[in-house]
């Protein structure tokens, strides 16, 4: 009768091989709430440790740990991918700049950020009720909102992209 391999087992065997596809190598095992890859392994008796397949992925593909403050990127942009030939090491602000150069982020920015009483729409016309003359006090009654807010929105510093 044929043992069954466990997930880890299948990984590092596929990690081990001599090449890797040209396609994206999916995990199959758990995945955090983030959608990503984890395995779960024996650190010592009672204590376990958690950690993401792509970056256990290319720490054995590069031979070394990463070092601190350091992450496994994707370049596939699929995060259950473990191929060490779509992962490479980078920081914080280069996976955010990476996020924002293929679109990634969605933006937050005015009536998309969740908490926004405005929209644009509303804001554009806000500035043309304060050129002609009315009052920041009554554009923010009429919004619902503090007059503080609407004296930045005037001033250029809130809702900048309108």
């Amino acid at each position: 009768m044929k043992k069954t391999q466990t997930n880890f087992q299948k990984f590092l065997e596929i990690i081990n091989a001599e090449s890797y596809p040209t396609e994206c190598i999916e995990w199959w095992g758990g995945k955090n709430s983030h959608g990503y890859g984890m395995v779960t392994f024996m650190m010592r008796p009672g204590l376990e440790g958690r950690m993401y397949v792509h970056r256990l992925a290319l720490e054995i593909s590069i031979g070394r740990q990463l070092e601190d403050g350091l992450l496994a990127l994707h370049k596939c942009d699929n995060r259950v991918c473990f191929n060490p030939d779509h992962l490479y090491e980078g920081n914080q602000s280069q996976n955010v700049q990476d996020s924002h150069d293929r679109n990634r982020r969605a933006s937050r920015k005015g009536s998309k950020h969740p908490l926004s009483k405005l929209t644009e729409k509303d804001v554009a016309q806000m500035i043309l009720m304060s050129k002609d003359g009315c009052l920041q006090k009554t554009i923010a009654s009429v919004y619902g909102i503090r007059q503080q807010t609407v004296s930045r929105i005037i001033r250029g510093e809130r809702w900048t992209h309108v």
